[in-house]
């Protein structure tokens, strides 16, 4: 029986680590060869609290590199996705410290034109919805 079981648990294992998430469907993700959804390409804003008439947000480039958008105090530099997470990696300016950061970014939806995340470390069912831009 021991043995048995034995053979059995890395066969679950393996299972249970390439089980799809249930935040993303298998439709939303459509990744290419390099491991990352071509779909995350682009500019991504939404709307600065108090001001949403203003946009603030990110751009990821194919080359693997980040910028922000419209944020003073935070240079983005460089991502990448994996399973259903978005990493940004960056630093911050104008400060009198400046330090250096990663955005993790738990990948709750993704369509052409919209993506809705929660940031790690944040209250379970908050969000933040990005619109794609041009």
């Amino acid at each position: 029986m021991k043995k048995g079981l034995t053979l059995l648990m890395p066969v679950l294992l393996m299972i249970a680590c390439n089980y799809p998430s249930k935040n993303i469907s298998k439709d939303d993700v459509i990744k290419d060869s390099l491991g990352y959804d071509k779909k995350l390409l682009g500019k991504w804003v939404q709307p600065i609290p108090g001001q949403e008439e203003t946009k603030q947000g990110f751009e990821l480039d194919d080359n693997k590199t980040a910028h922000s958008i419209n944020i003073n105090t935070m240079e983005y530099e460089k991502w990448t996705f994996s399973k259903d997470t978005l990493f940004i990696w960056g630093h911050t300016t104008g400060l009198r410290e400046t330090s250096s950061f990663v955005d993790t970014l738990l990948v709750k939806k993704l369509s052409e034109s919209e993506l809705v995340v929660s940031r790690l470390g944040i209250i379970e069912g908050d969000q933040e919805i990005y619109r794609k831009t041009k």
